[in-house]
């Protein structure tokens, strides 16, 4: 009698296992999405809002059980003070780049209008993955280093989620406000999911 052969279980990662995440959670990424955006609105706290958001969305990719905004709103507690100052790094950054953005736009400076949109682009997208990367229970003692270094380390997976994060960001900006109920339902977890899948441990070979 011939045995039907063991399947192999579904690979926990790439662009079906996004899109199973993302429709199988999606009422709680709504929430989710919403209580994000809430926490970022003073600006000062984008640090703390964002790194929240990816280790909360590093979860669910990761296929662990998680209460996303309970879950959420504890550790956006938990990286309030110690992550201050990478938001507000990041908002001096997008502060000179939406400068450059409003200047040359105002001078009718098409290509440079275009580098300046660009660059806060990627800039959104590389923080999103970042600073998620920089809230370790136990920090290391560089942890910008460290978190590059991890970024590095995953350089292919690293670039093509950053590509699906301006994917999902370009529209939001080049097309505001009418993307704006977009922003509102996914604006932020959509990105910040794509950005999850480099971080996650290395899939356990079948059978451990």
């Amino acid at each position: 009698m011939a045995f039907d052969p063991i399947p192999t279980p579904p690979a926990k990662r790439g662009v079906k296992w996004f899109f199973h995440v993302f429709s199988q959670e999606f009422p709680s990424l709504v929430g989710l999405n919403l209580v994000c955006f809430l926490s970022c609105l003073p600006l000062v706290t984008l640090g703390p809002a964002l790194s929240a958001l990816g280790q909360v969305l590093g979860r669910m990719a990761d296929d662990q059980p998680v209460e996303p905004v309970q879950e959420y709103c504890t550790l956006f507690r938990e990286n309030l003070l110690r992550k201050l100052g990478w938001g507000l790094l990041f908002l001096a950054a997008a502060g000179v780049l939406g400068v450059s953005l409003w200047f040359y736009a105002s001078l009718e400076l098409l290509s440079l209008t275009g580098l300046s949109l660009a660059g806060l682009l990627c800039l959104w997208g590389v923080a999103l993955h970042l600073l998620p990367s920089l809230s370790d229970d136990a920090p290391p003692v560089h942890p910008l280093r460290t978190a590059v270094s991890a970024a590095l380390s995953t350089f292919s997976r690293t670039i093509l989620s950053i590509v699906s994060a301006l994917v999902f960001l370009i529209p939001q900006a080049l097309f505001f406000p009418a993307f704006l109920p977009l922003t509102g339902l996914v604006g932020l977890v959509l990105p910040g999911l794509a950005l999850a899948f480099p971080r996650l441990p290395p899939s356990p070979p079948f059978g451990d």
